[in-house]
């Protein structure tokens, strides 16, 4: 990707070598055009001297008199007009004097037939052989009786050399007042556009990474200037309104974890006794006996039934058959470990998951909350058979009783209803025959 800065150079180089190289171009041209103008000019005077001179040996038929003329004529000019040959043609177009030694050789070029039979002088460009381009000049001889012309060749290597040295002369200045130029402009609009921009562009870099304390430091009173500015404000607004966002996200993040939690905690407790419900005891249950069938491990199951409820309900009201039901509940949840769980199966039933417990200890802790339920002051107890409120209860042992979990609910049941059958507020187990305590 190119940058600002190659950018700027190319777009502040470009222009200028453009303009230079232009006048350059046309310089050279102009040039160009002067010096063939004026070598045109030159040869074509020294060929009309050089025709002037050839006049009387030609009418005369002195042939040796036009080769001495044609003879000085070439060494006198070839290095300073660089002429490569010289050529006396009568009217007829027969060669009467060469330097390339052609006498009586007949020219059939229309070009050179038409000067020595007219008068009009004529130049044209042609090319030889070893020498590059030439300039061919063409002047009649005589003035009013046409006798003949003379054909000279003039080299342009030399003025295509001088032109060339023109050239690179030209190509250098251009560079260095391109580079001058450059080099000026560059340091005033570094300082003024590309800092700026830049300081402006890390600026906009940190603030995307989130450093929105970020500020760009540009002072200038221009577009860039107006431009910093509304992106520093736009960025403290931006960061006061970030600070005000993660706030409300904090406080809302605050609010929803409050609300998962009531409703993780509604949907796994009773909303009565704010005991566990049925659907989630059995899902601990479940993983209880995973775990132990992979440990080794045992555990106890207990299950209560409050005793005369229906009676209880009915003789005092749901509302004090409700604050029964959390009464007893509040005894069963001080009762038992934190290891343990106690959660309300239905109605008025509970259940305990006594873990690590074996059979003994479940009946011990069974008997204990029974007694503690019994000697409870309950409000309208003395409405109850015997003036007080009781349960009664059931228990089974994993993995004994059973090695699943509908198979131990089903045996801490039976034995429950043994319990009841035998008078109520009594414990018994799996394995009782006989009531495991009598009434008090």
């Amino acid at each position: 990707m190119i940058g600002i800065r190659a950018k700027l150079i190319l777009y502040i180089v470009t222009p200028v070598v453009l303009v230079f190289a232009g006048l350059g171009f046309l310089g050279v041209r102009e040039l160009q055009e002067m010096m063939m103008q004026q070598m045109r000019l030159r040869g074509r005077a020294m060929v009309a001297a050089l025709a002037r001179g050839c006049q009387s040996p030609l009418s005369n038929h002195e042939i040796w008199k036009l080769d001495n003329i044609v003879d000085r004529f070439t060494k006198a000019n070839a290095q300073e007009l660089g002429v490569v040959y010289v050529y006396i043609v009568d009217y007829e177009g027969f060669i009467r004097a060469d330097t390339e030694e052609r006498y009586l050789h007949r020219i059939t070029d229309p070009f050179v037939l038409e000067v020595a039979q007219r008068e009009e002088r004529r130049s044209r460009f042609t090319k030889m052989d070893g020498e590059g381009a030439i300039l061919e000049l063409v002047s009649p001889i005589g003035s009013r009786i046409r006798w003949g012309a003379v054909v000279a060749g003039f080299s342009l290597r030399s003025l295509h050399q001088q032109i060339r040295t023109r050239q690179r002369h030209l190509l250098i200045v251009v560079i260095v007042l391109a580079l001058l130029v450059t080099g000026v402009l560059y340091l005033a609009l570094s300082r003024s556009v590309i800092e700026p921009i830049q300081d402006l562009s890390r600026t906009a870099e940190q603030v995307g990474r989130g450093s929105l304390e970020a500020r760009t430091r540009v002072v200038a009173h221009d577009e860039i200037g107006q431009l910093a500015n509304s992106f520093n404000r736009m960025t403290e607004q931006l960061q006061k309104y970030t600070m005000r966002l993660e706030e409300a996200v904090a406080e809302r993040t605050r609010q929803l974890q409050e609300l998962n939690s009531q409703l993780e905690r509604l949907a796994i407790t009773d909303g009565l006794t704010a005991l566990f419900n049925h659907r989630y005891f059995k899902e601990n249950l479940r993983e209880e006996v995973d775990r132990c069938k992979r440990t080794g491990d045992v555990f106890s199951l207990l299950l209560f039934d409050i005793d005369f409820f229906k009676q209880f309900n009915d003789t005092n009201g749901h509302l004090q058959g409700d604050k029964l039901l959390v009464g007893v509940a509040d005894i069963l949840r001080r009762a038992i470990r934190k290891t343990d769980m106690v959660a309300r199966y239905g109605g008025e039933e509970f259940v305990v998951l006594a873990v690590n417990t074996a059979r003994d200890g479940a009946m011990q802790l069974a008997n204990k909350i029974r007694e503690s339920v019994a000697s409870y002051p309950f409000h309208y107890r003395e409405h109850q058979p015997g003036g007080r409120v009781t349960i009664s209860g059931g228990v089974a042992m994993f993995p004994e009783d059973a090695g699943d979990v509908d198979g131990l609910i089903v045996a801490a049941d039976r034995a429950m209803y043994r319990a009841k059958g035998a008078g109520k507020n009594r414990v018994c187990s799996t394995q009782d025959n006989e009531p495991e305590a009598e009434p008090t």
